[in-house]
């Protein structure tokens, strides 16, 4: 029997689903068997046999129970077309420059400055898409030995990558970072969506916060005004209360919020930092960073184009990942990293139960097929990016389509032993007071869901 998954499901004869039984000579192997399917000899793919990862010369036997993948995220792929070499300049160009942003709650003031060029570059180089070497030079700079994490000392920074906000795939994401109260050490974490492309379209580049804030307070930043107002009304509010709120109170339904819920508040020291209700900052506590300083949210609106320095370059790539999206990730468009589940498993790559296991039978009850299959309404993405890992699911009757939006991490489920795709909804409810329950690629869980 062969059971395709993902976008291999193309080769699946018109009108069937599920496996399918095949009929191949006597010492035949998994190529025969591929040619037979009508698989091209030189095509991408991951195959299993009888539950091994197996190559394409693995002789079949009778009853053989085969699965076709696509390849795993990690492994090698062609590399896009080199990108024009961008024009040098005499001196710095007018908007060859970054933008920075640092705010001080407690005093309600504000200052800005422009980076040059060559300072910028070498600050983001190692950090893209999100700018966590914005967070290493500024903690450097700013936080004195021995600072608490949660003290007024500490700083936290936000910064977008390089390339967020401009119409390339992958290019949605920022990074906040401070000393972990978490670890003591350097803290950082990304989060995707669409906010950080919306601070960079107002125009800045990163945001320093320091001190405390007597008060509850939010920042609103419109284009290049920028003010705290007051958040009292806010404090301990849970995160899609105070969404609505926001939005309610500044009129503008494009406007884009970060924000804690009541664990940040509570400095609770693996509070993570939600943007958009259900995209996070999650690791290293930096939403008990941002409660100790009593700021509730960050809210946001742009309306400027972001500048490039070399346009038809980045386009010429961006060109090249969405000509070869069905060669190449045609089912993480499609399924979302989930669908690198059933793979992942069979490599022992899977953080079942917190890492005591590394695979799990029951992963083909919780991945993204499950999904699609029991909950599943809709795919989403983030900004400018064609790899959908937003599941829109639907699960009670009376729950309403504007808060059924959850971004779920699959792979997170399998750390809890979770057996079944609909249990996953519980995750809503501890990310609305701001925990995170696992962290990007296959991380542990932080937080009990059940």
């Amino acid at each position: 029997m062969v059971t395709f998954f993902a976008d291999l499901r193309r080769f699946l004869p018109r009108g069937s689903d599920g496996p399918q039984r095949y009929t191949v000579r006597e010492h035949a192997t998994v190529d025969d068997l591929l040619a037979l399917i009508g698989v091209a000899p030189d095509a991408d793919l991951t195959i299993a046999v009888d539950g091994e990862q197996a190559a394409r010369d693995t002789s079949l036997h009778e009853g053989a129970e085969i699965m076709l993948l696509s390849p795993m995220e990690g492994e090698p792929q062609p590399q896009p077309p080199p990108a024009r070499r961008p024009r040098r300049w005499k001196g710095e160009p007018p908007d060859g420059t970054l933008r920075l942003l640092e705010q001080d709650p407690a005093r309600e003031s504000r200052r800005s400055h422009h980076l040059d060029r060559g300072a910028g570059r070498r600050r983001s180089s190692a950090a893209t898409p999100a700018d966590a070497g914005s967070s290493r030079h500024y903690l450097l700079k700013y936080v004195p030995k021995g600072a608490d994490p949660l003290g007024p000392d500490n700083i936290l920074v936000i910064a977008p990558g390089v390339l967020t906000g401009a119409p390339v795939p992958g290019a949605g994401r920022h990074s906040v970072g401070a000393k972990s109260p978490l670890t003591g050490g350097f803290g950082e974490s990304e989060s995707g969506g669409y906010w950080g492309a919306e601070l960079k379209r107002a125009g800045w580049d990163a945001i320093v916060f320091h001190g405390v804030s007597p008060t509850p307070v939010y920042l609103w930043i419109s284009d290049g005004a920028v003010e705290f107002r007051d958040a009292a009304h806010l404090w301990g509010k849970i995160t899609g209360e105070v969404e609505d709120a926001i939005l309610a109170e500044l009129g503008d339904p494009r406007i884009r919020i970060a924000q804690i819920g009541p664990a940040g508040e509570n400095l609770v020291r693996f509070a993570c930092i939600a943007n958009e209700l259900n995209e996070v900052a999650g690791r290293t506590g930096m939403g008990a960073v941002m409660g100790s300083k009593r700021l509730k949210a960050i809210a946001v609106r742009g309306k400027t184009p972001v500048k490039i320095a070399d346009q038809p370059g980045l386009l010429a790539i961006a060109k090249w990942v969405s000509g070869t999206m069905d060669e190449k990730h045609r089912a993480f468009h499609e399924f979302g990293t989930g669908a690198a589940m059933q793979g992942k498993s069979l490599e022992g790559g899977m953080p079942v139960l917190n890492y005591r296991l590394g695979a799990a039978d029951t992963i083909a009850k919780v991945d993204a097929i499950a999904v699609r299959d029991q909950v599943r309404v809709k795919m989403g993405a983030c900004y400018a990016c064609s790899v959908r890992c937003k599941k829109v699911v639907h699960i009670e009757e009376k729950e309403e389509a504007a808060r059924a939006a959850r971004r779920e991490r699959l792979q997170g489920s399998s750390a809890c032993g979770v057996r079944s795709a609909r249990p996953l909804r519980r995750r809503s409810a501890v990310r609305r007071t701001g925990v995170r329950v696992a962290g990007r690629r296959w991380a542990s869980i932080s937080a009990s869901t059940t």
